[in-house]
């Protein structure tokens, strides 16, 4: 978007012709579409004080001061977008631009509005051309703020990060390693006894220990409970260790998840977030925990017996080892990319399924309700063969390949047998029967590593994928972020300021437009407006769920940028029209806002709410569990019970959006009249269609499309004649008495 002379290459003479100096241009954006969504090639140019539009087929340009601006914005469509601007000769379409323009689109709009004001154009270095992608492979960071591309990152990079985390677990990890490498000797060590030990030394007549079958037989189960004790003390280490660090490991996940802003949930699913919780955690410990320690061993044990064989027979062991290890290295270092790729796109299909599986559940209530049961199954059906096809893709891979890599290790051997048994024959170089069956067992067990390496490729493949998930949560930088010092709100009762505040969710879709208002300490200001029209986002604003574009929001003077967490979240509750209660008992649930409540008080916030009378009425009174498998609540009775946890945390300022959304008219107006008791002393914001619910707020402000239409008491609005909040509040009148809930 920012190389201008490269996107102007081709119209430089021809808007120099028109006398636009190219070298005063500061942005520039080309759309791929014009205004009756033909194709074309426009392009979109400002300068410090003029918007430019271009059309070199055509051969027109238009200009548009910015004097003459008040907005420049975007619609979204399905599949494209339309420039919409706003001025003094109304509201008109600059151009239309397909998907593939959008990011381009989104950020001329967050730019040109810096000229409009008249301010210095200042680039964010994360929006500048290539800035989000990857110098070497050219493809686009995960995460914008972490300029960690998978793709170039060393293998080793991501182990040798995690290998901080393992320090508090060394002493377990040294004793299991020790106890392998008893269990390794032992392996060694049984061979020898019942192969060349016996036959050399006690079966032949000329042997050392001849006739000695029960002192073998001692040796051999002796080297077996030495075996057993080792297993055991293993096994014992890693049932101790396992529980620990996999809790550990979920503990690190979670906590890096839980730290990021709300926004980092809104684009990902539950699902998918459960897979990497649970999942990703488990296959990091079976690698560090098991994997790693036996690769040790196994490498130990390579380089013990490969001395072994050399000092029993220098040929058999150049000719079974000099040709058989290196092949197999080299068949598994040109494999292992594919089983990488193999077990990366496994995981993705498994965290789609399960992210489609938990969004499926949740709404099941949503699907019996519109009998989507069949497209839901064929959706699932679409998710669950694209995950059966990457697992037979995997099953595939592994019983071939391997099986084809299986036959290296068996030419070894067939060689060792032909070439051993005419050196036993002709009794070449001193080979004996005894050094022969000594030689094989220690082959066959140096192809066992062999074929553990070529399993590890898999679980290495799996670990490393997990770590790159860990570190890509790890590194994520939340949003909203407390500041370096921040300060805590004193004593006083919460006054609420709005100062030219916008925010998008998206960058170039303005949700609130310049909103300012101020909110005096225990008044009520009642928000109203269309839906979508940015009243729960001033909400969020507020609590700082979101951090604004520009402008500042203030409480008690104090910035809420300023704040501590602890002490902006202690002063406001919320209740919103999108009600959520945990797993647990309704005394759980109410008491999530003061958890050192006493009952009390939980009593005394229900009645509050108008919630005590249906709660007596459950089983078991306050003590009735909720949630999946127990008690099934009403929305109402839902809505209600997240009143009481906003009454019993008794905040400084009370935001209740849409609070009564889910209750009827009765229940509603019981509500109201123990909420006015609430609110006495509170700052109060007050979101709600019905519009007969704000009629005591001190203040009204009408938000449309993000700005504020109108303000004033609800007195002074209904007298406005051509108002819209008298436009609406006529309507839902009328609604009403049509209904039979008013009278005429």
């Amino acid at each position: 978007m920012f190389e201008i002379d490269s996107l102007l290459q081709r119209e430089k003479k021809f808007l120099q012709k028109n006398g636009i100096d190219t070298d005063q241009l500061l942005l520039c954006a080309r759309a791929d579409r014009d205004r009756d969504q033909n194709p074309a090639s426009v392009l979109l140019l400002a300068g410090a004080q003029t918007l430019y539009l271009v059309n070199p087929q055509k051969e027109v340009i238009e200009s548009y001061p910015f004097p003459g601006l008040s907005s420049v914005r975007i619609e979204e469509q399905l599949s494209t977008g339309r420039l919409i601007a706003e001025g003094a000769q109304g509201v008109f379409l600059l151009t239309a631009f397909t998907n593939f323009c959008k990011d381009s689109m989104l950020l001329f709009v967050k730019y040109i509005e810096v000229l409009m004001k008249g301010e210095q154009l200042q680039i964010d270095e994360r929006d500048l051309p290539g800035a989000r992608q990857c110098p070497v492979c050219g493809k686009r960071y995960p995460d914008k703020d972490r300029r960690v591309c998978p793709h170039c990152m060393k293998k080793g990079t991501s182990f040798k990060r995690f290998s901080v985390f393992l320090v508090r677990y060394r002493m377990d990890l040294v004793l299991t390693v020790l106890s392998l490498v008893g269990l390794t000797a032992m392996s060694i060590l049984a061979p020898y006894i019942s192969s060349g030990f016996f036959f050399d030394q006690v079966i032949e007549k000329t042997g050392k220990f001849y006739g000695e079958i029960l002192l073998v037989l001692g040796m051999l189960i002796a080297t077996k409970l030495l075996q057993m004790g080792a297993t055991m003390l293993n096994n014992w280490i890693t049932s101790k260790v396992a529980a620990n660090m996999v809790f550990d490991l979920k503990k690190t996940i979670f906590s890096a998840i839980e730290r990021l802003s709300l926004g980092f949930f809104t684009a990902r699913q539950t699902g998918g977030l459960m897979t990497q919780v649970n999942e990703d955690s488990d296959r990091i410990y079976r690698f560090f925990c098991d994997t790693v320690p036996r690769f040790i061993i196994n490498a130990a044990q390579v380089v013990v017996l490969t001395v072994l064989m050399i000092l029993l027979q220098p040929f058999l062991a150049l000719l079974a080892l000099g040709l058989v290890v290196p092949t197999f290295f080299l068949v598994r270092h040109l494999l292992f990319r594919n089983i990488k790729t193999l077990h990366t796109r496994t995981y993705s299909k498994s965290k789609s399924l399960n992210g489609f599986l938990a969004d499926v559940l949740s709404g099941a209530r949503v699907v019996k309700a519109f009998s989507g049961e069949k497209s839901e199954m064929q959706r699932f059906s679409v998710r669950n063969e694209a995950l059966a096809k990457s697992d037979r893709r995997i099953g595939v891979f592994n019983s071939c390949v391997w099986t084809l890599i299986g036959l290296i290790p068996l030419a070894g051997t067939m060689l060792v047998w032909g070439f051993g048994g005419w050196m036993v024959m002709s009794n070449a170089n001193g080979m004996t029967y005894g050094k022969l069956l000594t030689f094989i067992a220690y082959m066959g067990m140096i192809y066992t590593p062999l074929n553990f390496f070529s399993d590890m490729m898999s679980q290495t493949a799996d670990c490393s994928n997990a770590l790159q998930r860990l570190f890509e949560i790890m590194d994520a930088q939340p949003e909203v972020r407390e500041a370096e010092h921040p300060v805590e709100l004193d004593g006083g009762i919460g006054k609420i300021e709005f100062d030219d505040v916008c925010f998008s969710y998206q960058k170039g879709r303005r949700i609130i437009d310049h909103v300012s208002f101020s909110l005096e300490e225990g008044k009520i200001l009642g928000i109203v407006g269309h839906t979508g029209a940015g009243k729960s986002t001033i909400a969020n604003l507020l609590m700082r769920l979101y951090d604004t574009d520009s402008g500042e929001i203030r409480i008690d003077g104090k910035p809420v940028r300023e704040l501590s967490f602890r002490s902006l979240y202690q002063n406001i509750a919320i209740v919103s029209q999108e009600t959520y209660l945990f797993m647990g008992t309704i005394l759980d649930n109410i008491r999530y806002a003061k958890p050192d409540a006493d009952f009390a008080e939980v009593v005394q916030a229900a009645k509050c709410a108008g919630a005590h009378e249906f709660i007596m009425r459950l089983p078991d009174g306050y003590h009735t569990r909720i949630g999946s498998g127990f008690q099934e609540l009403s929305g109402g009775e839902r809505q209600r019970v997240s009143i009481a946890r906003a009454v019993l945390k008794n905040p400084k300022i009370l935001i209740l959006d849409e609070a009564t959304a889910a209750m009827d008219t009765a229940t509603e107006r019981k509500i109201q009249a123990a909420l006015t008791e609430l609110i006495k002393g509170k700052t109060t914001i007050m979101i709600a269609h019905r519009l007969s619910t704000l009629r005591d707020a001190d203040r009204l402000i009408v938000i449309e499309r993000g700005k504020i239409a109108e303000e004033g008491t609800h007195a002074e609005l209904l007298a406005k004649e051509d108002g819209v909040y008298k436009k609406l509040f006529t309507l839902q009148e009328e609604a009403l008495k049509t209904a039979g809930i008013l009278e005429e």
